[in-house]
């Protein structure tokens, strides 16, 4: 379940990937590190179709932290 409030949110995308194993990391450290995230088409990957790539988008104002972060763990 993504980590998004009901208030309205600006989203940007940090990265695009289909590996469900990454997707399932960077959630993890987005939500130790309290970052508001959302992984737009996440359902089509659980699906199987995972040739297609999904965004991994944060609230605008977390971007820079979530930038930093996946440097230091990818």
């Amino acid at each position: 379940m993504p980590n998004i409030d009901s208030d309205y949110i600006d989203l940007v995308t940090v990265m695009k990937t289909n590996d469900k194993a990454l997707i399932a990391f960077i959630k993890s450290v987005f939500q130790e590190a309290d970052i508001k995230y959302f992984v737009k088409g996440e359902s089509i990957v659980d699906l199987g179709r995972a040739a297609l790539d999904v965004e991994i988008q944060v609230a605008d104002t977390d971007l820079e932290y979530a930038k930093e972060l996946l440097k230091e763990f990818l």
